[in-house]
């Protein structure tokens, strides 16, 4: 089944348009709209702005919707915040979406992550590896993973866990390399970060667009994702 808020019906907004019906479980949403080389981040679930770090900034040279996306040269570039409860998964679903267009598929580069050196302070992380899309977890680490990432092409991409497996989905196609996965996540203080995870390391290079963080659970199979995600009430 495909949970509301992915494909199901929105519900009206007051005074016109359409609200997820799942936004009380959203923990982040970042569309990365703007004016070209804009450096403010806007979160619509937090209700404030991600801080950027080197030259992250908005680009419209590139798009998967909306005009314009998170721009990073992979050289000390990122955005940022601070862990709240709500990034708290524990032993629940949860549910991280992202669109993404690389230059090149050599070394790794990371979406979106909470996952610094030490043991402790590890949660997960949603990286690419060559042209290989994979969600790490912690305790183990356990991997769930994926191949056929592209260079040059807007690629729509997703991990999350479902019960005891995690998953990931290329271009809507749920792999069918998962990981066995019955720990808790731990609840660490590093910040979450796109585009390197918590220590600065294995930085992104590229386009981010439209990134949706969920506690909830991901479609159970394939899907179509759509745009744009939709803003609360």
């Amino acid at each position: 089944m495909i949970p509301m808020g992915l494909l199901g019906a929105a519900t009206p907004r007051a005074g016109g348009g359409a609200v997820d019906p799942d936004w009380a479980s959203r923990v982040a949403l970042l569309h990365f709209d703007g004016a070209n080389g804009s450096t403010s981040f806007a979160d619509e679930k937090l209700g404030g702005n991600w801080s950027g770090s080197g030259n992250a900034q908005i680009s419209t040279a590139q798009s998967r919707y909306g005009g314009a996306s998170l721009l990073l040269d992979g050289t000390g570039d990122w955005v940022e915040t601070s862990h709240t409860a709500a990034w708290a998964f524990g032993s629940g679903d949860f549910f991280v979406e992202a669109s993404i267009r690389i230059p090149n598929t050599t070394g790794a580069k990371t979406i979106i992550s909470q996952w610094g050196t030490a043991t402790g302070d590890r949660a997960w992380t949603f990286y690419v590896n060559g042209s290989t899309l994979t969600l790490a977890v912690w305790p183990g680490p356990a991997f769930a993973s994926a191949n056929g990432v592209t260079a040059n092409a807007w690629h729509d991409v997703a991990c999350g866990r479902i019960g005891n497996t995690i998953y990931v989905w290329l271009n809507g196609t749920r792999s069918g390399t998962t990981g066995s996965y019955t720990g808790t996540l731990p609840n660490p203080s590093s910040v979450i970060r796109i585009g390197a995870d918590s220590n600065g390391n294995n930085p992104y290079t590229g386009h981010i667009d439209e990134v949706r963080v969920s506690a909830l659970s991901g479609p159970n199979g394939n899907y179509t994702p759509s745009y744009p995600f939709l803003n609360g009430p």
